[in-house]
């Protein structure tokens, strides 16, 4: 099943890179899934995640216009057919 995983605060860095990759490994239940990871050292972020090739959440990560916002999404969204704004 597709989902996110994160690590947030310090460590080594070497360490949390490789804990992020098991992380991502373990939710990668079907060949076909995509996966990716965003790491901000300097924030103490390590992120993964997987999900489903063409679905909502296959654009990870989404920033806002001046790249001072950031989401990481893990689902879908069913709208009522008015116009998303991402």
């Amino acid at each position: 099943m597709p989902g996110i995983a994160g690590i947030i605060g310090k460590g080594r860095p070497r360490d949390n890179r490789e804990a992020i990759g098991t992380m991502v490994s373990s939710m990668q239940h079907e060949r076909f899934y995509t996966n990716g990871t965003h790491i901000d050292q300097r924030m103490g972020l390590w992120l993964g995640w997987t999900c489903l090739p063409g679905s909502f959440a296959d654009c990870m990560p989404v920033w806002n216009e001046k790249k001072e916002i950031c989401l990481i999404f893990c689902g879908e969204v069913f709208s009522d057919g008015k116009k998303l704004l991402v």
